[in-house]
Parts: structure tokens; sequence; C-alpha cells
């Protein structure tokens, strides 16, 4: 079957079907290779919160003196102990922002692979902090900082996770608009 375009070109049924099926397959080699990230960096959170109940639970590890330590800690709330023992509703928030990221981010869109990345990051910082809700009611957060006499809130690697895919896809986002030129 052939149709012809206002502008005198022509183009194939079959030429159309192809071009929605390698869309198709593009767009579930976006989504498989965000979520391979994503489950990578769940991974390797939930194996380091491991080795911090195993090894951290009751002690601090001075790693620098006055800067960064060790710290086996207990949250029962998001960020900053935000919503401290409102489990349920951080768990239904986290459901609803994954699926807002599916349906703005990861549906039907063509990703470059520096947004695959940043955005498996992101899924996977949110599904290791979201384990620990479900499973121990608590996020486990082990990483302490001072700086200039002020003690950041403790927080875990799916945290850090988090924080720098969101910097890694604005600095992305902002880079395509903004043409950078080093001299």
């Amino acid at each position: 079957m052939e149709y012809e375009w206002g502008n005198g070109g022509r183009v194939t049924f079959h030429c159309l079907i192809k071009s929605w099926e390698d869309t198709k397959k593009e767009k579930e080699f976006n989504m498989k290779k965000t979520l391979q990230i994503s489950f990578a960096i769940v991974v390797v959170d939930q194996f380091i919160k491991f080795l911090a109940r195993m090894f951290l639970m009751g002690q601090e590890i001075v790693v620098i003196p006055k800067f960064f330590s060790l710290l086996y800690t207990l949250n029962p709330g998001a960020a900053w102990s935000l919503f401290s023992g409102n489990r349920i509703f951080l768990i239904l928030i986290t459901f609803l922002f994954l699926g807002f990221l599916y349906f703005f981010f990861l549906k039907d869109q063509h990703l470059k692979i520096v947004e695959k990345v940043g955005i498996g990051f992101l899924i996977g910082g949110i599904l290791g902090n979201l384990v620990d809700r479900i499973f121990f009611g608590y996020v486990i957060d082990y990483l302490s900082f001072t700086f200039f006499n002020y003690s950041f809130p403790i927080f875990n690697f799916a945290d850090t996770c988090i924080v720098g895919s969101i910097f890694f896809l604005i600095f992305v986002s902002v880079s395509e608009v903004i043409p950078w030129k080093l001299k």
C-alpha cells in the first residue's frame, strides 16, 4: 500500500509500520537500560546498608576528625526526618512519584544515554530507600558530615544517588539550552 504526501513524496505503509516497530523497540531498550541501572543502584545500596547493620550498629567510626564519620542511624521520615512516623504516607508518595517519573520521563520517550543514567540513578536511589521503608519501617542512614560546626543530617548512598542525579539531570538539561564554549 502506498500513500502520496501533499509535497509529492511517497511513503509505503510497510515503511510506516517498520518505523513504528523501531521506535517501540528503542523505547523498550530505554526502559530496560534505565531499570538495569536502577537495579544495580538498589543492590549496591542494600549491600552497604547490610554492612552498616552488621558493623556500625551502636558505634561511630570517625574517618576524618571533625568532618566525616560513619554513624548508624534509623530515619523514620524523609529527608531531614520530615514526616517522621508517617510510613504509609511516605510509601504512597514514593509510588506516586515513581509513577510520575514513568509517565513523564520514561514512557514514550527517546532518551540519550546521559538521561538514562541520570534517571536510572534517581529511580535506584528512590527504590533503595523504599525497600528500607517497606521492610523495616525506617531508612538506614550512616554518612555523617560536619561543616564549620554544623552537623549535616545523616544520609546514605541512596540519598546521594537521588540528589546527585537531580543535579546531573538539571545540568544535562541546561547544557542543551546554553551553548557552552570552551576557550
